[in-house]
């Protein structure tokens, strides 16, 4: 459902009074469940903004979603990964072709 191998994050010195930032490739359910929180957050508001059924605001459409609904909109939105970060090298990989 959501990406959680080698996902491109910021990266900060911990305790440092020097500024700094880089990227960093990181995986597992730590990069992948604030995405899906993400995209759950943006769901919920299409439909309270009143988007749905016709896919343009209209406030006086707008409802509060059911979790139900919510998790079925991520579910069925999902789309395959077409490529890929490496940790080390940080060199993107097309693994478009490893989908059946």
């Amino acid at each position: 459902l959501a990406p959680g191998y080698w996902t491109t994050s910021a990266y900060g010195q911990f305790n440092s009074s020097e500024p700094f930032c880089a990227i960093t490739a990181l995986r597992g359910t730590s990069m992948s469940s604030p995405t899906v929180a993400g995209f759950a957050v943006k769901i919920r508001r299409y439909f309270l903004d009143g988007f749905y059924p016709t896919g343009s605001r209209d406030e006086t459409a707008g409802f509060t979603p059911s979790g139900a609904l919510i998790k079925a909109a991520l579910v069925h939105s999902a789309r395959p990964m077409l490529y890929r970060v490496d940790k080390d090298t940080k060199a993107i990989t097309d693994i478009s072709n490893t989908y059946p």
